[in-house]
Formats: structure tokens, C-alpha cells, sequence
């Protein structure tokens, strides 16, 4: 086992989320992580949902059908947040 700390802990649950289609809830990634996770990636968020590759339904981060082909992508603006 390896310690990761919270960052890394919000990157992979937003690799790993992302690729669901229920994609991922953030007010419980921020609770289990102790970090701001909209705050700190509202700049990628929006640029993706602006995008049409994510959407946001209440607390609810999803891939559009659109977004699926981009994923990579879409990773890539929360990496470099």
C-alpha cells in the first residue's frame, strides 16, 4: 500500500470518476478528501461544460456523450488546475 495525499487522492477518484457514467459526486469527494475540489477546479469544470464534454447536475460530475471521445483531454485541464 501507498500513502497518496489529498490532491492525489482527488486527481485518481477524477480519472477513475469521469470514466463512469454516473460520473462523480463532488460535495462527496470534497467531504472524504478535506478539499475544496468545485473551488479548486471550477476553471476546468466550466471550460469543460462550456465544451459540452462535461455536465453538472447539482453536486453530479458527468462526461457527455461528446466528452467520452475527449476524456484524455478533459483529465488533462484538471491535472494542469
Amino acid at each position: 500500500m501507498e500513502d497518496i495525499d489529498a490532491e492525489e487522492y482527488v486527481t485518481d477518484a477524477l480519472f477513475m470518476g469521469l470514466r463512469l457514467r454516473a460520473g462523480l459526486d463532488l460535495d462527496e469527494l470534497a467531504q472524504r478528501s478535506g478539499l475544496d475540489v468545485r473551488g479548486r477546479y471550477a476553471a476546468a469544470i466550466a471550460a469543460n461544460v462550456q465544451r459540452g464534454w462535461l455536465e453538472l447536475d447539482g453536486p453530479r460530475l458527468r462526461a457527455t456523450p461528446a466528452g467520452w471521445w475527449v476524456l484524455n483531454r478533459v483529465v488533462t485541464d484538471f491535472l494542469e488546475a
